[in-house]
C-alpha cells in the first residue's frame, strides 16, 4: 500500500519488494531514492514487510508511484466500508480470471507475442488483489501495521 502525504509518497516494504521484482517500467530514480542512503533494502518477514519504511520524496518518484493504480492507495479506501472493500476484491480476482481466460483462448501466435505484457498486467492485478486482502484484514484487527505518525506528516500543524 501507499500514502501519500503532503509531497511524500510512504510505500509498504512488501511494496518495494514487488516492484523491484516484478515491475519492468521502473523509472532508474526510484532505486536511486531507495538507496541513496547505501543501505540495502532488507525485509525480514511479514510483519516487517507491512512496514511503511520506504518515503520517496523526489517528484519524479512521487508521480509515478501515484500513477500506479496497482498500487493501493490507503487514501483511498481508509473511509470506505468494510463490504464496499471486499466486494472490490472480489471483482477485481473476477476480471483477472476472465482476462486470462480471454488471452488463453487467442490464437498461439498472439499469446506467444503478448505474453509478458499479459503476464505482468495480471500479477499487477494479483498483487492489487492481494493489498485489499491485507486492508480488509487490518481493518478485521486480524494483522497490524503502524501508519506514518501524524507529527511526521508534511504540513501537520504540531510538527
Amino acid at each position: 500500500m501507499k500514502i501519500k502525504i503532503g509531497r511524500e509518497v510512504y510505500l509498504q516494504k512488501y511494496e518495494v519488494a514487488y516492484i523491484m521484482r516484478e515491475v519492468s517500467d521502473v523509472p532508474a530514480s526510484f532505486t536511486q531514492e531507495l538507496l541513496a542512503d547505501g543501505n540495502p533494502f532488507v525485509m525480514t518477514g511479514f510483519e516487517d514487510s507491512l512496514k511503511f519504511a520506504c518515503v520517496f520524496k523526489k517528484s519524479k518518484n512521487v508521480s509515478w508511484l501515484m500513477a500506479q493504480d496497482w498500487i493501493l492507495d490507503y487514501n483511498m479506501y481508509k473511509n470506505a466500508p468494510y463490504a464496499a472493500l471486499k466486494s472490490t476484491r472480489k471483482k477485481l480476482i473476477r476480471s483477472y480470471r476472465a482476462e486470462t481466460e480471454a488471452f488463453d483462448s487467442r490464437e498461439e501466435s498472439f499469446r506467444r507475442k503478448k505474453r509478458p505484457e499479459h503476464e505482468e498486467r495480471i500479477s499487477k492485478m494479483q498483487h492489487k488483489e492481494y493489498s485489499f486482502e491485507l486492508l480488509l484484514k487490518f481493518f478485521k484487527k486480524k494483522i497490524y501495521f503502524a501508519l506514518p505518525e501524524e507529527r511526521k506528516l508534511v504540513g501537520y500543524k504540531n510538527a
